[in-house]
Formats: structure tokens, sequence, C-alpha cells
């Protein structure tokens, strides 16, 4: 596996991503925010656009959930990026 041979800090050092932290900022905020909406039972009447425009496919029952299933999404990926960017950074800093 790959942890096992490198630790994440490694990786990410040698990624070629310039974006990296907002990266996987996003990939653990669209986790968060999928696993939300499952629990909630967030329905959608065909498949259709992700995001902000997917609310055109969304049922109405599920609208609500749906909404606050955007913020938590937004919120987490925000939060993500910020805390891996910031601890990261420090630890890059240390080592130099």
């Amino acid at each position: 596996m790959l942890f096992n041979q490198y630790n994440i800090n490694t990786v990410f050092k040698h990624s070629h991503l310039k974006l990296k932290y907002p990266f996987v900022g996003a990939l653990i905020g669209s986790a968060v925010g999928s696993a939300y909406a499952t629990f909630m039972k967030v329905l959608s009447l065909s498949q259709g656009p992700a995001g902000l425009p997917g609310a055109i496919v969304i049922r109405p029952e599920s609208m609500v959930q749906y909404m606050v299933t955007m913020v938590i999404t937004f919120v987490t990926a925000t939060v993500a990026t910020i805390l891996l960017s910031t601890v990261f950074q420090k630890k890059e800093n240390s080592t130099n």
C-alpha cells in the first residue's frame, strides 16, 4: 500500500498538482457532503449536474436537505483546505 511506504507529507511533496491542498480539501468536502446527503436520503428526479446547478433536478421534498448538504460541503472543503495548507506548510518550514 502507498501509505505504508511513504507518509502523506512525502506524497504531497512529490506530487505534480499545482493546487494540491484545494484538491484534497474538495475531495474531503465532497465525501462528507455525499455521506450527509445519503444519510438524509436526498432524492433527485433524474441524473443531472452536480453542485449548485444540481438543484434543478432535486425533488421538491428534498430541496432543504440538498441546500444543507451544499453548505456542509462548502464549509468542510474550505476548512479542510485551510487546515491542510497550514499543517503541511508548517512541517515544510520546520524541515527546511
